[in-house]
């Protein structure tokens, strides 16, 4: 348990209060901090995505520009070369054996495809495994768009769709072969060349795979900058390292036509039987394969980046219109970019608690080197206190807390030389008795009564003559009493006590008058006044003293009250017990100090119990005080409701005479009792 009440106190120590309120002051500033870091991380951060998708989206706008004119140009010169129309009039693929033996080296990702105009396959390359049925193939041919629009309209035709030959998804390119002799009616067409690429290999044919890959990489270098051992731990709380960083990011060309192409092959290990099963998306079945948004997104001529949902994932999506035929959108997961500045704050953060822990451990040692000096200055005033007034603090201190050392040294020497003096200049036991009875006369003699309420007092000086008094006076309709208890014991206590009185009831009548009975603003003044007025004038005294002072009203069952640092009076009810509460410091300590008036509801039937600290200071033989909860536990023993304020007090003198017994009285006692009656 002692080690209990140790903690306890340590932890209510100034120390651990500067410190702790140091945090409670840092931490929401910390907060609020982190909140404006994220929303301007957040704006920061998507516009850097903006900027690098942007860039990302040039370059490779530009290589698929490259691919496509190369491509366009690339058969169109094919189909000029002699051995190709030879091979397409002839109808001999020995003239173009050599050449398609080159095409399957050199370009090795298109299939290439040599018909006649009547749909005859006079040559190709394709995989070995493919097998090709002549008959089959002219029956497709002839009913696809591009062999019709180069056989009829002799025109090139670019278009994506399910391969004659594999029917696999592709692009079929096709162009139209022209008769070496053109002639002046028109140009004579002998045959179709075309090469089919399929989508799957978009990637690889356009060189996109490797340059996309290495922008991709980039790209999660962008979002995590700093891999430290910060880096490591984030990485492996949020399972970093599971994520394919091939995968943050997504390039989609959308064709005039319609068709969404992905060159890009998110999954190196996924075969071409996977991509077989896989449909042609198009605007029209857009919304079924989950990219209805991109769709929108590229219907939409202003904007041209923005913040899709694609199958359930979201993305920052950057638009670009390469020329009439293409469009393209560079894609990345919003995930790693939420798990990017994720990991900007939890360093920021980090960084914060290491921070607040050094700034707690600062405040805690600077709290100490404060509370050290107060802990000394608190232990000499308890030594005076005590009667030991040899204290002499030695230090070099030129600040606050030197000049507290001062005042207790300079207040020690003159209790010292007041005390030999009072010594020195006893006065006689006449004199004692004489300044007793002149005491008395200061108190009231008789209390006043009345109808509406029972008035009962009690004052037992420690010796000859004591420093507590109580005061009643009825004005009008109110009743004002006072109870209190001057520092300190003796005969300078008692001249005090006197001058604390005397100003209190000439101040009280005089202001009342002034204010016609505004009892509120009534106690403020008297207790300011009196303040005031010794805290000026008597301050190298040192007295001072603590004051209850109340006004109860019958009319409206209300009492209101000033309590000045004195011990908090108890009103007791039929519902139980209640402590009033301190409204100010002691009075004659500090000039223009501030003074609250509380008010509380008080009902015929109810009591009020003021006393001085003489009563719960109490001292027993064995030196134990009798206390606060023995004093409640006394009020409650009672029936207030039966008990007049007579015998109320009586009875709880009576249990404190008893705690006393045989030990020597060790303070002034004074109780004030107060109880409202039923008037009808």
């Amino acid at each position: 348990m002692s080690i209990f009440k140790k903690l306890r106190s340590e932890a209510n120590s100034i120390k651990w209060q500067f410190t702790i309120r140091s945090w409670l002051i840092l931490f929401p500033c910390f907060v609020i901090g982190n909140v404006s870091i994220y929303l301007l991380a957040v704006k920061l951060m998507e516009q850097s995505i903006h900027n690098r998708l942007k860039s990302e989206s040039q370059l490779l706008d530009f290589a698929i520009q490259r691919w496509d004119k190369g491509s366009r140009d690339q058969i169109k010169l094919f189909s000029e070369l002699p051995e190709v129309r030879m091979a397409a009039e002839k109808r001999d693929k020995s003239y173009s054996a050599s050449l398609f033996s080159k095409l399957t080296k050199f370009t090795t990702y298109k299939s290439w495809r040599l018909w006649t105009t009547d749909g005859d396959l006079v040559d190709y390359t394709t995989h070995a495994d493919l097998k090709i049925n002549p008959q089959t193939a002219k029956e497709k041919i002839k009913k696809s768009n591009f062999f019709i629009k180069a056989i009829t309209k002799n025109e090139p035709t670019f278009d994506i769709q399910n391969s004659v030959i594999s029917g696999l998804p592709c692009i079929e390119a096709a162009y139209p072969i022209y008769s070496e002799n053109p002639t002046k009616i028109g140009t004579k067409t002998v045959g179709v060349l075309n090469y089919c690429l399929d989508l799957n290999l978009i990637g690889e044919d356009s060189g996109l795979d490797d340059l996309y890959k290495t922008l991709s990489s980039g790209m999660y270098d962008m979002v995590f900058t700093k891999k430290d051992i910060l880096f490591n731990i984030y990485t492996n709380i949020f399972n970093l390292g599971s994520l394919d960083q091939s995968s943050v990011s997504k390039f989609v060309l959308l064709t005039k036509s319609g068709h969404l192409i992905f060159p890009i092959d998110d999954d190196p290990q996924k075969s071409t039987v996977d991509q077989e099963k896989l449909p042609i998306i198009t605007v029209n079945n857009a919304k079924k394969e989950g990219w209805q948004e991109l769709i929108e997104l590229a219907a939409k001529d202003e904007i041209n980046f923005q913040k899709i949902r694609i199958n359930g994932t979201d993305y920052y999506a950057f638009k670009s219109t390469i020329d009439d035929i293409w469009t393209s959108f560079t894609l990345i997961d919003s995930k790693v970019f939420l798990l990017g500045l994720g990991f900007f704050l939890y360093r920021i953060i980090v960084l914060q608690i290491i921070t607040l822990f050094v700034i707690a451990i600062g405040m805690y040692w600077q709290a100490r080197k404060i509370s050290g000096p107060l802990n000394l200055a608190s232990t000499s005033i308890k030594q005076i206190s005590n009667g030991q007034f040899d204290i002499n603090i030695i230090h070099n201190r030129s600040d606050e807390i030197g000049a507290l050392y001062d005042d207790i040294n300079s207040t020690a020497v003159q209790l010292r030389d007041f005390i030999n003096e009072a010594t020195a200049n006893a006065v006689t036991n006449k004199q004692l008795e004489t300044a007793n009875r002149i005491q008395k006369n200061f108190l009231v003699e008789k209390l006043s009564e009345s109808n509406f309420y029972e008035l009962a007092a009690t004052f037992v000086p420690a010796y000859e003559i004591g420093a507590d008094w109580y005061d009643a006076i009825s004005i009008d309709d109110k009743l004002y009493f006072v109870i209190a208890d001057v520092c300190d014991k003796g005969v300078a206590s008692a001249l005090f006590m006197s001058v604390f009185r005397t100003l209190i009831r000439y101040t009280l009548l005089n202001y009342n008058s002034e204010l016609n009975s505004q009892c509120d603003q009534v106690l403020v003044n008297v207790i300011s006044m009196v303040n005031n007025y010794m805290a000026t004038t008597h301050e190298k005294a040192t007295m001072f003293a603590t004051v209850f002072m109340a006004s109860y009203s019958h009319k409206d069952n209300s009492l209101s009250y000033v309590c000045a640092g004195h011990e908090l009076p108890i009103v007791i009810r039929s519902e139980g017990l209640e402590v009033l509460k301190p409204t100010g410091p002691a009075i004659g300590l500090f000039p223009e100090a501030k003074f609250n008036v509380n008010q509380i509801n008080f009902n015929p039937g109810d009591v009020i119990f003021s006393y001085t600290d003489g009563l719960t200071d109490a001292r027993s033989p064995e030196n134990i005080s009798w206390g606060i909860e023995n004093l409640k536990n006394a009020i409650k023993a009672e029936d207030h409701n039966t008990c007049s304020a007579q015998d109320l007090l009586s009875n709880i003198a009576n249990k404190s005479f008893k705690h006393i017994d045989t030990a020597e009285q060790f303070d002034d006692l004074t109780i004030f009792v107060l109880k409202a009656n039923n008037s009808q």
